[in-house]
């Protein structure tokens, strides 16, 4: 009994790996499409000489290399500059037509993130959607419908599942490692007018306080008025970090951060927080009225 007992489960462990790998290699071929439609349109610069210029018969590896050759980013300018000098402004227009949903590009160097950004009324949505609008586990990158990300803002958030192959936001998990963090402090985000450059700031893990007013909710804090508001934030950022990465913040500063599920705890949440370096903002603080608190917990 005890044997056949062993023997289904083993087989049952077998069928779930077979559809994870089945469901990991279609989210990989919906990855390579939409992939395709965003670094098509982001320089005129040539391909690297000998290319294969049949992006659906590169190797994976081939494809990477000339996206990296594609896509360097001037940090004076924010503008994506190809190797042989050509410049030109980031491009959202293929994606757009694909999703009108579309409002960035993520980026994160030497990580599988590099992804669309999604924005809509319905913020579920996107918790059991692609990018092509089709029900799918892996969802996309969302931001929620109060973002915007065309103006300045003290905080956006961008969401994002921890998948267990690692895609989406399954590698946010590797910053809990500080060694992880040193070969991995640079964010990109493309928001159609500019290529912004992000340098992780904080490491940090908490949980849902749904019931509790006197708890750091990251996720709720968008806009910082005032200096006090933005020394609570800063110093809320600083108590909850895994570790000091040494990079400091001051009042005007914009943020980036990558938030995510973690299961360390029930309602665990892991957020990557980042600190814009290009293009650098004004600083002042001059952003609005009021300070912005969302209304919706994840």
């Amino acid at each position: 009994m005890i044997k056949r007992f062993c023997v289904s489960l083993m087989l049952l462990s077998l069928v779930n790996l077979l559809f994870d790998l089945g469901r990991s290699e279609e989210h990989a071929q919906k990855q390579r499409k939409v992939e395709a439609l965003y670094y098509a349109e982001q320089t005129s610069a040539p391909l690297p000489e000998g290319a294969d210029r049949n992006r659906n018969a590169e190797s994976r590896k081939q494809r990477t290399q000339n996206q990296a050759d594609r896509r360097v980013v001037s940090s004076d300018t924010g503008i994506l500059v190809g190797r042989n000098g050509t410049r030109t402004h980031s491009s959202l227009g293929a994606l757009k037509k694909e999703n009108p949903d579309t409002v960035a590009w993520l980026s994160v160097p030497g990580t599988p993130i590099d992804y669309p950004v999604v924005q809509c009324k319905d913020v579920a949505f996107y918790l059991n959607h692609n990018f092509f609008l089709e029900p799918d586990a892996y969802g996309c990158l969302f931001v929620k419908e109060q973002a915007d990300l065309q103006t300045p803002g003290t905080n956006f958030v961008i969401y994002g599942h921890n998948m267990r192959d690692g895609s989406m936001f399954g590698s946010l998990i590797s910053y809990e490692n500080r060694h992880f963090y040193e070969n991995h402090k640079l964010i990109r985000l493309d928001t159609g007018r500019e290529c912004r450059e992000y340098e992780v700031m904080s490491v940090l893990k908490t949980h849902l306080f749904q019931n509790r007013e006197d708890t750091f909710k990251y996720y709720q804090f968008y806009q910082a008025n005032t200096e006090e508001e933005f020394k609570n934030y800063n110093q809320n950022l600083k108590a909850l970090s895994l570790y000091d990465t040494g990079v400091t913040a001051s009042y005007g500063d914009h943020f980036l951060t990558l938030s995510t599920c973690s299961s360390y705890v029930e309602d665990g949440r892991l957020a990557v927080v980042a600190r814009q370096i290009s293009p650098e903002p004004a600083h002042g603080g001059e952003t609005g009225d009021s300070a912005s608190f969302g209304t919706f917990d994840e």
